[in-house]
């Protein structure tokens, strides 16, 4: 890993483990949310798709957070 000087700290780069934990991951879970959940919870609830586009992607944000 490439490592950076700034200053008194170091850094060292990502990896591409580290990539797909913070970034591929998430970006599945807000996919998945979109695209199954705003569909599914439409159609059981009868709410308005924009309404479950809110309610699912504030639960999507609040779980890749906790992640």
């Amino acid at each position: 890993m490439q490592e950076i000087d700034r200053g008194k700290r170091s850094m060292q780069a990502m990896g591409v483990c580290e990539s797909l934990v913070f970034f591929a991951i998430p970006t599945l879970l807000l996919y998945l949310a979109t695209h199954i959940g705003v569909t599914s919870l439409s159609r059981s609830t009868g709410l308005p798709t924009i309404v479950s586009w809110f309610i699912n992607d504030s639960c999507a944000s609040i779980d890749e957070s906790i992640i």
